[in-house]
């Protein structure tokens, strides 16, 4: 009985992860990020829109590898025109067991107020009680504002960023390659 458990346990894991890499590009090459990211001129709002392929994080815990909790994030820039520089926010999306509130993000020892963007529960189960009794699912979505300064810095050397609120806290690193390729696609497409 353990081996057949054993056995859907891993089967499932190479399903979920194969269809994870299918899902999100992979940063490890920069040409394959800024192939993904799409640039679109709004003609009614007058804005140009920039949106990075949506990425993964790494994963860190046994958590994440069941897909109970998760970290996504992706960049995204706006401009008025072609001329004006672009203002980027770096858009995450948390999914856990449990609220983190999140509400400051932290980079090279430096603090930056996060724009709460969404919240809500996606599922609770009455069946199956999980970690200090709760049994819902909760996502969180956020936004950091960067510079190009931080942008250009990154694409040599990748963000490393703490997510950080009342009740818990998550570590994002995004890759040199991601932020090359998100640059690059700016600067052929603008």
């Amino acid at each position: 009985m353990k081996t057949i458990v054993l056995l859907f346990v891993i089967t499932l894991l190479t399903v979920s992860c194969a269809s994870l890499e299918d899902a999100y590009v992979s940063p490890r090459y920069a040409s394959g990020v800024q192939s993904a990211t799409k640039i679109e001129k709004d003609p009614y709002a007058g804005v140009i829109i920039v949106k990075g392929p949506i990425r993964g994080a790494v994963i860190e815990s046994w958590l994440e590898l069941a897909g109970a909790d998760f970290t996504m994030f992706d960049i995204r820039g706006f401009a008025d025109n072609a001329s004006q520089p672009v203002s980027h926010l770096i858009h995450f999306e948390i999914k856990a067991l449990d609220w983190l509130f999140l509400t400051r993000a932290y980079m090279n020892g430096v603090g930056f107020d996060l724009i709460q963007i969404d919240s809500e529960v996606l599922e609770c189960r009455s069946d199956v009680v999980v970690r200090a009794g709760h049994s819902c699912t909760v996502r969180e979505v956020v936004a950091l504002a960067v510079t190009g300064e931080h942008l250009s810095a990154a694409a040599t050397e990748g963000f490393d960023i703490k997510l950080s609120g009342s009740r818990g806290q998550r570590i994002v690193k995004i890759p040199a390659t991601y932020v090359q390729g998100y640059l690059a696609a700016i600067e052929q497409g603008l």
